[in-house]
């Protein structure tokens, strides 16, 4: 893959990343969109006589909703999201790398503020704004480099309505979209003259992610993105909408366009939250699953937790012995692996 498009055109201040729901995980490294979805039936079920959620359907991600007098099932699981995202933080790994990057422009398919967070409480003045398909949209200002805009194109965890959880939901998102004058002009003409669109963290095999291309509208340009997907819906995003594929990974791509404008001396965006290196490393490690690495970097930080670190480390050869030998299902050995890796990241706190 060519990142010198990327490079130029981010430069240049031509560059929009459009983020999707893969690219933000736990901070054990789950999939945040799975572990909300498990939260949310775990829930459901623990309330037999009165379940809100009569179905979802896993290849488009909605729900169908228990709607009767008696079960207001929507506003009831918009509640446990909400209790989810308040509970559950998001692993700032790979927001704190997206967020040294320079675009003006940070498109979110997703309703939460995390990597809106991240920016600001490393003293990068963002502004924020969503869509709505029932209020116009507003921008106080134009996005640069220095103030960039992130922009959820698909609603707001705090605002229930502008939420897409259901099929009925998408179909009135897109009746209210379609209408391009809803989007402010200097929203527009940024997509517009754009020359390269980055997109991280989306599933291309989704049918509805054609009709958000279209919606965007971008010019006939190069389009760069780093998702593995299928033979045949790789053949009909190369050829309808020009787009390139890499099979890097969201972090090793991110990395490697850092490395990229580095070389090429484009200036990144500094954060003010000071991270060490080493806490770092730590956390990607328990993220990644990489134990006994976690561990042996714990001990030279923490000397003092030595006995809890051999502990846990003795813990997870134990699962891993377990599984080896067949005593142990995936479930129950997947249930140990995050305790231990939430035990680690306490031990960080």
């Amino acid at each position: 893959m060519d990142l010198q498009i990327l490079v130029n055109a981010i430069k240049l201040d031509k560059c929009v990343l459009l983020l999707g729901p893969e690219i933000i995980s736990t901070e054990t490294g789950q999939n945040y969109q799975e572990e909300l979805i498990n939260y949310l039936f775990k829930i459901d079920n623990e309330n037999s006589e009165a379940k809100s959620i009569k179905k979802y359907y896993n290849d488009d991600d909605f729900f169908l909703f228990n709607q009767t007098d008696d079960i207001p099932g929507k506003f009831n699981v918009y509640c446990n999201i909400l209790n989810f995202y308040q509970d559950v933080k998001p692993s700032e790994i790979i927001l704190r790398k997206i967020a040294q990057i320079p675009i003006s422009l940070i498109i979110s398919m997703n309703p939460d503020k995390f990597i809106y967070e991240v920016l600001k409480k490393n003293g990068i003045e963002a502004e924020y704004s969503y869509f709505d398909k029932n209020l116009p949209v507003e921008f106080s200002k134009n996005p640069t480099k220095i103030n960039p805009l992130v922009f959820n194109f698909m609603g707001d965890i705090d605002n229930m309505d502008s939420l897409v959880l259901t099929h009925q939901d998408l179909f009135d998102f897109l009746e209210g979209a379609l209408f391009k004058s809803r989007l402010p002009k200097n929203f527009r003409d940024i997509i517009s003259k754009a020359q390269s669109f980055i997109f991280l963290g989306f599933k291309f095999d989704k049918w509805y992610v054609q009709l958000l291309m279209r919606l965007l509208d971008p010019p006939n340009k190069k389009f760069s993105i780093n998702k593995i997907i299928s033979e045949d819906a790789k053949t009909f995003y190369s050829e309808q909408f020009k787009l390139n594929f890499t099979e890097l990974s969201n972090e090793d791509f991110i990395d490697k366009l850092i490395e990229e404008l580095n070389k090429n001396k484009v200036p990144l965006r500094q954060l003010s939250e000071e991270i060490s290196d080493d806490v770092l490393k730590i956390k990607l490690y328990i993220e990644k699953a990489r134990i006994e690495e976690a561990c042996t970097a714990l001990k030279t930080m923490f000397p003092e937790k030595v006995d809890e670190i051999i502990m846990q480390l003795s813990r997870y050869n134990s699962i891993n012995e377990q599984q080896k030998n067949g005593v142990i299902d995936i479930k129950d050995y997947n249930l140990t692996l995050q305790q231990l890796k939430f035990a680690l990241l306490e031990m960080i706190k």
